[in-house]
């Protein structure tokens, strides 16, 4: 369950989202002395993946040391481009994305409780290059 980025399992519970719409590449021209103008069109080029999720271990993280290890690993992954694949919910797979940005939520880290330990909530920003 949840996200897999370049080989690390992100485990968890992903919230609903939905992939930003594709950038179009386009050039908008005109001609001097040429009533209108013209368009050129160089198709899909990128598109924005802001995933929120719930971070949850496998193993309950049972302190707060292996939580923050757990982001550590993630934010280590900021500007590298691989394959993201999400097994919450749906299956989906996107390759030639890049990590942009990890926010954590600002009310911090949720206390342990006896279920599913230390977990916190955060955002994860990916760009994905090329369809």
């Amino acid at each position: 369950m949840g996200l897999t980025w370049n080989s690390l399992e992100i485990p968890g519970v992903v919230k609903p989202w939905a992939p930003d719409p594709w950038d179009l590449q386009s050039q908008v021209y005109s001609q001097f002395g040429q009533p209108g103008s013209g368009e050129l069109d160089g198709g899909r080029t990128g598109r924005s993946l802001v995933i929120p999720m719930h971070l949850i271990g496998t193993t309950p993280y049972g302190s707060y040391a292996a939580l923050t290890s757990m982001i550590e690993a993630i934010e280590a992954k900021i500007g590298q481009t691989g394959t993201l694949v999400e097994a919450s919910g749906i299956a989906a797979t996107y390759r030639w994305c890049k990590l942009k940005a990890v926010a954590l939520d600002k009310a911090g880290p949720l206390p342990p409780n006896s279920h599913i330990g230390w977990t916190h909530h955060l955002t994860l920003t990916f760009r994905q290059l090329r369809p």
